[in-house]
């Protein structure tokens, strides 16, 4: 049998699990040798998450597939973020496709996996990611609203009690810029849905993900306006490398205290964590080890304010799925921005560990993972 794993750029920085678990499902009757729900699940405090890939060089084998989320599993991880964008999951008017979601559910719950994050991307960082018909339509009209409403009705009997949090949108403060205007529009938009959310699926903690150097920078008072009516404060967390590189990797022992405090009193919500081990970027796999431990320490002094916590990314990424990447953010080349997304994971392209894979088993058994 011919195995292929597409990392369509739409879906390539965010949703592996997806692909992955779809190639796991038609090999889970014949395998025992992946984790398997507990008879009974114990309640936890703090989720520890890792978007999940195989090694991709050599091209990766079904096994490689069932390793990569029994890596994850054994090393402490219970909770999953599962990335769809808008057109993805409703790709004509009208019509819906949880196909992928469904299948995911399914096999996260086999291995033993406990709590979700989904995010629906209605932007993803810098493209808008609504269905065809729907580019030219604004945010804050009654079209875009009713849309998604549909979206949400048709998806509430695909979640169970397992998806606690989700996020309408990612890393929105990319997109919307510095367009007053447009920040208006979405936070109009967003807090629509929000209250939809509330009566149709109650429950499920509400959010929408910003970046941190957003939220800490130029977009700050954008975000806090944006984020004020949000069940739960959801960030991604990649702290620049370059500058000394003994204060790099300790970032988080600082970080992660605002955090809580731009949260004002809801929990946040680490929808990624990651850091690159690239020298390109005054960098090093050692670094990176210390990076991870120290997320671990800063995590464990703030306890249960930061509930989920999802690094990113199990495996370095290829040349040719960068450069995809790239092509469909329309950036043009970068060599820090190539090394960045390059070298974001724990493991080498080749399924070798970096010291920051150790790393992260060690520090989740410091620190009591899984709860």
């Amino acid at each position: 049998m011919k195995v292929s794993f597409d990392l369509h750029p739409t879906r390539a920085r965010h949703n592996f699990p997806a692909a992955a678990l779809l190639l796991v499902a038609i090999l889970a009757s014949g395998c025992s040798d992946g984790p398997r729900v507990p008879a009974t699940q114990p309640a936890q405090k703090r989720f520890l998450s890792l978007s999940v890939n195989p090694r991709p060089e050599p091209p990766p084998q079904p096994q490689d597939f069932i390793d990569a989320f029994t890596l994850a599993y054994n090393a402490g991880a219970r909770g999953q973020y599962l990335f769809f964008t808008w057109s993805t999951l409703e790709p004509q008017a009208g019509v819906y496709n949880f196909r992928e979601l469904d299948d995911a559910t399914q096999q996260l719950l086999s291995f033993g996996y406990q709590q979700f994050l989904l995010n629906i991307a209605v932007v993803n960082t810098i493209p808008k990611e609504t269905p065809r018909d729907l580019v030219g339509v604004g945010f804050n009209t009654p079209q875009m609203k009713e849309r998604f409403h549909a979206l949400l009705d048709a998806l509430r009997p695909h979640l169970d009690r397992r998806f606690v949090y989700l996020s309408v949108g990612n890393e929105v403060d990319g997109y919307l810029a510095a367009d007053a205007a447009a920040w208006q529009a979405y936070k109009d938009f967003y807090e629509d849905t929000l209250r939809y959310i509330h009566q149709t699926l109650p429950g499920i903690k509400v959010g929408v993900t910003v970046m941190f150097g957003g939220a800490v920078g130029s977009a700050a008072a954008n975000i806090t306006n944006l984020t004020s009516a949000s069940d739960v404060y959801i960030l991604t967390y990649y702290p620049p490398t370059q500058g000394t590189s003994s204060a790099a990797p300790q970032a988080p022992r600082t970080d992660f205290p605002r955090m809580v405090a731009l949260a004002r009193g809801r929990p946040v919500i680490l929808q990624e964590v990651g850091y690159p081990s690239s020298p390109v970027l005054s960098s090093s796999e050692a670094d990176q080890a210390q990076f991870v431990s120290t997320v671990f320490d800063a995590w464990q002094a703030q306890g249960a304010t930061i509930p989920f916590l999802n690094f990113f990314l199990l495996h370095d990424l290829t040349d040719a799925t960068v450069n995809d990447l790239l092509g469909y953010y329309g950036l043009p080349p970068d060599p820090n921005f190539f090394a960045f997304l390059r070298t974001l994971g724990l493991r080498r392209v080749d399924g070798s560990a970096k010291p920051a894979w150790q790393a992260l088993v060690d520090a989740a058994t410091r620190t009591h993972l899984p709860e």
